[in-house]
């Protein structure tokens, strides 16, 4: 996987960080996850497999529940090997009103051949006074297929 960004503690000591890395192949006829690192607070709740054709669905949180001024997010989710992952949010992510510091929000997406990655969280709610800056990056091979919103 590649790391977008290195922060240490102490670099970022005023601002709250959290990293959440992703990955996904398909083994034994379903999809699995076959990369999982955290730092700070973000993790994967839970893993389901509602379908017969092995689609993982892995539901991400953020349990301080939004965004505040200063805050720095970032998601590297990569599927591989046939790989099929539905990824989503139990509930709305909230950017609120900050302290006059942006924050940010930094995703990126690695869809490799053959695999299929359905990025689809759920809604955003923008508080008055918020801050926000978010990035999206889409990385598709030529076989690969995306669904996201």
């Amino acid at each position: 996987m590649n790391q977008v960004q290195t922060f240490s503690k102490n670099s970022l000591a005023p601002f709250w960080y959290a990293q959440l890395e992703l990955g996904f192949c398909f083994e034994n006829s379903r999809t699995i996850m076959s990369h999982r690192k955290h730092y700070g607070p973000v993790r994967v709740q839970k893993m389901l497999w509602p379908e017969r054709t092995g689609v993982c669905h892995a539901i991400i949180v953020h349990p301080p529940a939004g965004i505040a001024g200063g805050d720095h997010l970032t998601f590297e989710i990569e599927t591989k090997d046939q790989a099929h992952a539905v990824v989503t949010t139990p509930g709305a992510g909230k950017w609120y009103k900050t302290n006059g510091k942006q924050a940010f929000q930094h995703i990126h997406l690695h869809v490799k051949d053959q695999s299929i990655l359905e990025w689809v969280p759920q809604e955003t709610m923008l508080f008055d006074g918020a801050l926000a800056h978010s990035e999206t990056h889409i990385h598709l091979d030529n076989a690969a297929s995306f669904i996201g919103w």
